[in-house]
């Protein structure tokens, strides 16, 4: 019984490896199998054109390998036409093509493989007279490649798809079609609208008047919202208007235009006075003779405290410093702001001393000159003074 027993707990034993055993081939039969797998998915597929960049009707090798391929296909557009839809001319897993182009073309080789699809494109760019699109986002017309910031902009893409790179007078530009415009002005940045400049005309009429006669100032403008003229005029009436103007003598106007950002325009006119045409008026006027220091001129003082300036031929008898600060009597004409002396009469005195002017000096008027007091007013002064010092001299003796 014993004997059968051990028999029983043997062939247990035995069948428990084998059942062990064959656990482990099969695992290992799972693992060299996924080594094969992952070996075989390595499909790929590579493609080349040499050179990449010719000119119009030249030639170009396409070139490609692959690896753990079982198809390989091409697209392009000089190659025959195939059935199937999505299907390419089928070439060798190895080889090159030579390919004669007129214009940019993109090919495409696809690899199929026991696990898996690879697919590589290449594009041969085929210069118009030796201009082509260069740069990152092929923004650049040009005749040899240039390299740019490869910063992208989306108005790039108006060249792929509209632009039309060409020579034109021997430069490389690209064809300015209304599709490319059209598509650029799509992406144009929108801006503010610049202000209008101001801008204003001034005019005299006449430019040219008489002593005491009048001209019409007339203006227009555009884009103003503000007018001024100079001259002590100020602000006018926009956009346009007239004003009336008596200059006694020749005057520059201008006036500035300004608009809503604060630009302004400027615009001068000259009305011309013509003193020539003045009429000498018979003048008799009383004052006080003063010498101008800044000017070097004699002006008459008069007692109601205006002003008028003396005039004398160089060469005439009245000299006016004589009667620098002396009240005095004119006879003349009065021809604009100057008084034509014909005589002259000093006041405050003895008796009257009349000095008649020469007849010349009605005629043109220049420079006067100066000098001081009466001799009789300082002799009186220098009597004064010394009957004041001789009283203290006396008196201070009587008190000794």
């Amino acid at each position: 019984m014993k004997q059968t027993n051990c028999k029983k707990l043997f062939f247990f034993f035995i069948a428990l490896a084998l059942i062990g055993l064959g656990i482990i081939l099969i695992d290992k039969n799972d693992q060299l199998s996924g080594i094969a797998n992952a070996q075989v998915s390595a499909t790929a597929v590579n493609l080349s054109a040499n050179p990449a960049l010719i000119s119009s009707g030249q030639t170009s090798i396409l070139s490609w390998s692959s690896s753990n391929a079982t198809k390989i296909e091409l697209w392009g557009p000089d190659l025959p036409a195939v059935s199937c839809a999505d299907c390419g001319l089928e070439v060798t897993t190895n080889g090159s093509r030579i390919v004669t182009l007129t214009e940019t073309s993109t090919y495409r080789i696809r690899a199929t493989g026991p696990s898996g699809i690879d697919e590589k494109k290449i594009t041969i760019i085929v210069t118009n007279s030796g201009c082509f699109a260069s740069g990152c986002s092929g923004s650049v017309c040009v005749s040899e490649p240039v390299y740019t910031t490869c910063e992208y902009k989306p108005e790039y893409e108006c060249y792929k798809k509209f632009g039309i790179c060409e020579t034109t007078n021997g430069n490389c530009g690209w064809r300015k079609t209304d599709e490319l415009q059209q598509c650029r002005d799509l992406y144009k940045p929108v801006t503010s609208p610049q202000p209008s400049i101001p801008s204003a005309t001034l005019s005299a009429s006449p430019s040219v008047i008489k002593y005491g006669g009048s001209s019409t100032l007339s203006w227009t403008s555009e884009n103003a919202i503000s007018l001024s003229i100079d001259q002590e005029i100020g602000l006018v009436a926009v956009p346009s208007g007239s004003r009336t103007v008596s200059p006694s003598e020749t005057t520059t106007y201008k006036i500035t235009a300004e608009n809503a950002s604060k630009l302004i325009n400027t615009q001068n006119v000259i009305v011309a006075v013509d003193k020539s045409s003045a009429v000498c008026q018979p003048n008799e006027s009383e004052g006080t003779i003063k010498l101008n220091q800044n000017t070097g001129q004699y002006y008459l003082e008069k007692y109601d405290g205006s002003n008028l300036y003396i005039v004398s031929d160089k060469n005439a008898d009245i000299d006016f410093s004589n009667y620098q600060n002396s009240r005095v009597k004119l006879n003349g004409c009065l021809d604009v702001n100057n008084l034509r002396v014909l005589s002259i009469t000093k006041l405050n005195s003895s008796s009257s001393i009349t000095v008649l002017a020469k007849s010349s000096q009605l005629a043109n008027l220049t420079k006067l000159v100066a000098t001081g007091a009466s001799l009789w007013f300082n002799l009186l002064i220098a009597l004064i003074i010394s009957g004041i010092i001789s009283y203290f001299i006396f008196k201070k003796r009587a008190d000794y």
